[in-house]
């Protein structure tokens, strides 16, 4: 049987009207369905600890990575954030983010995530 380690991060803040702020797209607009500036600057810290060997075996580099499935306009559909949230890390590894399973498809995700083997 081969091991797997699984991380779970957590996607930051949801835009608020005063405090967190506005959310931003990677690009700098405006979007409701995006991370605030604050948590641009967590997935840059993820990137950070989970992309590089610094964290040792309490942090170990992914292999894989996945995050629910993201709108694919500003303003619309379900939230960018979950994927927004992992996508300096995944270029900082070179890893493509795995976004097929959306909202509410929690049992088929970790059915496929069960399968893997590394660290996700």
């Amino acid at each position: 049987m081969s091991s797997l380690t699984l991380l779970i991060i957590r996607h930051a803040e949801k835009p608020g009207e005063g405090f967190p702020g506005n959310g931003v797209t990677e690009a700098g607009e405006n979007d409701d369905k995006s991370l605030v500036i604050r948590g641009w600057q967590r997935a840059g810290s993820w990137a950070a600890l989970f992309g590089s060997a610094r964290g040792g075996t309490d942090y170990p580099i992914p292999s894989m990575i996945y995050a629910a499935t993201p709108g694919d306009r500003p303003n619309h559909g379900p939230s960018r954030r979950p994927a927004e949230t992992v996508l300096p890390l995944a270029a900082k590894l070179g890893l493509k983010v795995n976004s097929e399973h959306a909202q509410g498809d929690e049992i088929d995700l970790m059915d496929d995530v069960l399968k893997q083997s590394g660290t996700s």
